[in-house]
């Protein structure tokens, strides 16, 4: 008898320290209901890796709406500015705002004295030469820069001389109003005898685009080829304008080698290369 109590008392105390060993043990505190580990800390570092996908997106959206604005016939504030850094560069255009003809003249001078493709597009490296273009900022630079620019346009080479002569005689004329205006009518429908936005023949759509810019010149082609200021079809300015036909036709010249005529019933008006048609010779109204 005292043999099995000895044995059950040795029992008890056994199975004591190992419940002890149990309640002490790290491992089974790390145990959680139905077998699943705790999950472990995320690491800080994960959680602060940046994304590089749309950082490179929105750089690219913002180069495509800049040069977007930057087009021939657009009219922006991006052109404005892309017109002053043209001016500080030595090549001076008006700062219209107006992506027209002496702009593109000015862009191709611009290229072909830095040795960039002479295109007379505001592609991506010109505007890198000139020091890129920021259109929502041209406002406040205009005020700042003006004293700046009156300063490099008194400073600047004869060659820049030469071309702020041209291009101040031709925009005082009025040529760039004319151009403009002839831009904005293509599309217009052809109407013999037509004088308004409503149809234009061609000597009607030379008148009113001159009338625009506050030149009185006579209504029909041939009384414009005999009643205007005749000039060199080699030496051409935007504004001309351009006679074909031995009198019977006419169209504005806009640069480049082209016209923007009424050319005929059905044909709506359009730019068009005056090559297309036998010249006659050119006349300039102012």
């Amino acid at each position: 008898m005292s043999k099995i109590r000895t044995i059950t008392n040795t029992a008890l105390a056994t199975a004591a320290i190992g419940s002890l060993s149990l309640v002490a043990s790290p491992s089974a505190q790390a145990q959680v209901p139905g077998g699943d580990q705790a999950p472990a800390p995320v690491s800080s570092q994960a959680k602060q890796l940046p994304s590089t996908g749309a950082p490179q997106a929105k750089s690219t959206t913002k180069a495509s709406t800049q040069t977007g604005k930057l087009t021939f016939g657009t009219r922006s504030e991006a052109v404005r500015e892309l017109q002053r850094k043209l001016t500080r560069a030595g090549h001076y255009v008006p700062q219209t705002g107006y992506f027209g003809t002496i702009t593109q003249g000015a862009l191709r001078d611009f290229q072909a004295a830095e040795g960039l493709t002479v295109t007379g597009r505001a592609t991506a490296r010109t505007l890198d030469a000139l020091g890129g273009i920021t259109a929502s900022t041209s406002t406040q630079k205009a005020q700042t820069t003006s004293a700046a620019q009156t300063t490099s346009a008194q400073t600047t080479s004869a060659k820049t001389l030469r071309s702020v002569t041209s291009s101040t005689s031709a925009s005082s004329a009025g040529a760039q109003a004319a151009v403009n205006f002839a831009y904005g009518a293509l599309g217009t429908p052809y109407v013999y005898g037509g004088t308004t936005a409503a149809g234009y023949d061609c000597s009607g759509l030379t008148q009113a685009a001159w009338r625009a810019a506050g030149v009185s010149i006579p209504r029909t082609s041939y009384a414009q080829w005999g009643g205007l200021q005749k000039v060199s079809t080699a030496n051409l300015q935007p504004g001309d304008i351009v006679v074909f036909y031995g009198g019977s036709h006419v169209g504005i010249y806009v640069g480049g080698g082209d016209i923007i005529h009424a050319s005929r019933p059905g044909k709506p008006v359009e730019k068009v290369s005056m090559n297309t048609m036998p010249v006659l010779g050119a006349v300039r109204p102012a």
